[in-house]
């Protein structure tokens, strides 16, 4: 049986001289009729007489080939003007699309409220209405209300995702860094930094995921965290070949504390145990400062107060020994409200003699 035959196959090639004689031009391997703008997919000279015969030659079959030509060349450079117009305008789009995004990736990366988009945007049409009064409506067309902003973030954080979890698909071996602190609200939060390399010896390292905890901070607890981030960014725990932590003692030891939980899961996924490092710097320049004598009744009422959430007294951070940094906070906001604290220990019948000095 005879194969039938198809047109890709027969390689066809657009010949000049259809142009002024049926109005039509090459585009993408296809005849475009510039009297009606229609696509005859097939480069064929029957299906472009066709159509010239049964839709247009009534109106142009009466030129002249001077007249012919010249009409030929007019409505050519109209159509490739419509097409460079449609062109800008998709050009112009998406340059607006981009503006937002980086806008949003902006208002994000330092931390503002996503209302800060429409004071961004009135700023941007002030300065162009002055500087370039002709782009001034691209950017009144740039959409920069809270709803987009929160979008945009949304589809930002999507595709850095998407991408960190493509390269570590590819990584060969990996190492994780973890680091235990507590917010503003009192929510303690893991922060999982990764550093991994591939089979082309390319070293990235990145932030993985932040894990909120609510409630209790057991090694048990972070640990869950970190599980849920190593799963849900396409890693193998038999990759795993270092740890490091900040040091607290829910994160070392050999029982139920992060380090022995992970060398466990390493060893289950058919790994050798990971390499355990603690960082002690944070301890070091804790213990080098002679603080004890003034740190000591501080520590007191920061706990006496932050006990209870009644006597909560404009948000004392809590001091921990692990984390060195924020014995600086504890005493530097401690002397802000040395007053009202002295006060308040008054009328709870725990006077501190140290603030009556």
């Amino acid at each position: 049986m005879e194969k039938k035959r198809k047109i890709d196959s027969e390689c066809r090639t657009f010949k000049e001289q259809w142009g002024c004689q049926y109005f039509v031009i090459e585009t993408n391997n296809k005849a475009t009729c510039l009297i009606c703008n229609v696509t005859i997919a097939v480069l064929k000279e029957y299906n472009i007489k066709r159509h010239y015969e049964t839709m247009d030659s009534q109106n142009y079959s009466k030129f002249t080939e001077s007249l012919r030509s010249e009409k030929f060349e007019s409505m050519k450079r109209g159509l490739k003007s419509q097409q460079f117009l449609f062109k800008k305008v998709n050009s112009e789009q998406e340059a607006v699309t981009r503006a937002s995004f980086r806008v949003a990736h902006s208002i994000a990366k330092h931390g503002k409220p996503f209302t800060d988009g429409e004071l961004i945007k009135d700023c941007i049409i002030a300065a162009a209405e002055e500087m370039c009064p002709e782009k001034a409506n691209l950017f009144k067309n740039t959409s920069l209300s809270a709803n987009t902003v929160a979008r945009r973030i949304d589809e930002v954080e999507e595709n850095i995702l998407a991408q960190l979890n493509d390269k570590n698909r590819f990584l060969q071996w990996f190492s994780l860094a973890l680091d235990e602190s507590t917010d503003v609200s009192d929510t303690a939060q893991v922060l999982i930094f990764i550093g991994g390399v591939d089979k082309n010896y390319e070293v990235y390292e990145e932030l993985l995921d932040v894990h909120s905890i609510h409630g209790t901070t057991t090694g048990e607890d972070i640990f869950k965290g970190v599980e849920n981030a190593v799963h849900k960014s396409n890693l193998k725990w038999k990759n795993l070949k270092s740890i490091t932590t900040d040091g607290g003692k829910n994160m070392c030891g050999i029982n139920k504390e992060v380090v022995a939980l992970v060398s466990k899961a390493v060893e289950n996924d058919g790994g050798s145990k990971p390499l355990i490092v603690h960082c002690i710097i944070h301890q070091q320049c804790a213990k080098c400062l002679v603080m004890s004598e003034v740190l000591k009744s501080i520590i007191s009422v920061v706990n006496f107060i932050r006990s209870h959430a009644l006597n909560h007294q404009n948000d004392l951070p809590y001091y921990t020994a692990v984390r060195w940094l924020t014995c600086g906070k504890v005493l530097n906001r401690f002397f802000e409200l040395r007053a009202m604290i002295e006060i308040f220990l008054n009328e709870k019948n725990r006077p501190l003699a140290q603030l009556q000095n």
